[in-house]
């Protein structure tokens, strides 16, 4: 593949991910869809369809940066400021809301590379070096801190289709960040050791840590809870996905079910750490920016394996 049909082929991917991550299929994107053979079967109903899109990314896995950046894991923040001011630098249009928001980096993508396409297409060397270099500043800066998490606990979901958009996310940015790599900066490590040795922890700062992926190295949805509550058959009430996990280890604790939840969750994360050593054993390349999320999830394996006196402590007397 030359240069300039590598840059087409890679803006073309990145402009249908952002499509799957902004709309999912509708009647407007179902045609290209059509084509790629991710769907099998009859065509999907299109209600039906527009649903399943808002149940993932509206109500369980959000696809923003500062989910998994920052520390309160929530959408905006520092982290959104930041890929507001990347962009701006690199002089990529956003047409999505929300700086911070997949889309616009795949959208970024895209434009670089079609931008580096059609410069190779000019002639124009320089420029077409600078448009990759500008896609490698994105790629490291924007995307590669963040992404392993969201793809993680999307290649987890129970719909095969956004599974394969995962996986193609997953291929078309590892195989671009094969082009130069940069070793990420260190992010302080949050220590589950000093939240069990806190007198003041309690079962909300338990579920924050949980619950916060630049801690814990992970990302629980709404769905997950409800699954395990339902398969341990406890109640786990309604609320916020703090307020729900907090319900559910409460209720653990009262019918002496805590071992059966925590056993459950190092299920589950075990899941995140063969996806993680997969993905390093696939594209060695990787390994330095993903070991990072691979160290949080081992002190979530610590925490799950040693705080259930902690957690039957916290709510008899909560």
């Amino acid at each position: 593949m030359t240069p300039h049909s590598l840059a087409l082929s890679r803006a073309s991917g990145y402009q249908f991910l952002r499509m799957m991550i902004v709309q999912g299929i509708t009647a407007e994107t179902w045609p290209v869809v059509a084509q790629t053979g991710f769907w099998v079967g009859d065509p999907p109903d299109l209600d039906e369809a527009a649903a399943a899109h808002y149940n993932l990314f509206g109500m369980n896995l959000f696809p923003h940066a500062a989910v998994f950046l920052e520390e309160g894991g929530m959408v905006g923040g520092d982290a959104a400021d930041a890929a507001v001011r990347l962009l701006e630098r690199l002089g990529v249009p956003r047409t999505e809301p929300g700086g911070d928001h997949l889309a616009v980096f795949l959208g970024g993508l895209a434009f670089l590379c079609g931008a580096e396409a059609d410069a190779r297409e000019d002639g124009l060397e320089k420029v077409a070096h600078q448009m990759r270099h500008h896609q490698r500043i994105l790629l490291n800066q924007g995307v590669a801190p963040w992404i392993w998490p969201f793809l993680a606990a999307l290649s987890l979901q129970r719909d095969a289709f956004y599974r394969q958009i995962g996986r193609l996310t997953f291929d078309l940015i590892a195989d671009h960040l094969g082009d130069g790599i940069d070793l990420p900066e260190r992010m302080p490590l949050s220590l589950a050791a000093e939240l069990l040795n806190d007198q003041a922890t309690g079962l909300r700062e338990i579920a924050g840590f949980l619950l916060t992926p630049s801690h814990s190295g992970w990302f629980l949805t709404r769905e997950m809870i409800e699954g395990l509550a339902r398969t341990i058959e406890l109640p786990r009430g309604f609320g916020s996905r703090e307020q729900t996990l907090i319900n559910l280890l409460r209720a653990a604790a009262q019918y002496d079910l805590v071992p059966a939840v925590l056993d459950h969750l190092v299920e589950h994360l075990q899941k995140w750490a063969d996806c993680y050593a997969g993905w390093i054993r696939e594209m060695p390349i990787l390994a330095p920016v993903i070991e990072i999320w691979e160290r949080r999830l081992a002190q979530t394996h610590f925490l799950l394996r040693t705080m259930r006196p902690l957690v039957e402590e916290v709510s008899r007397s909560s």
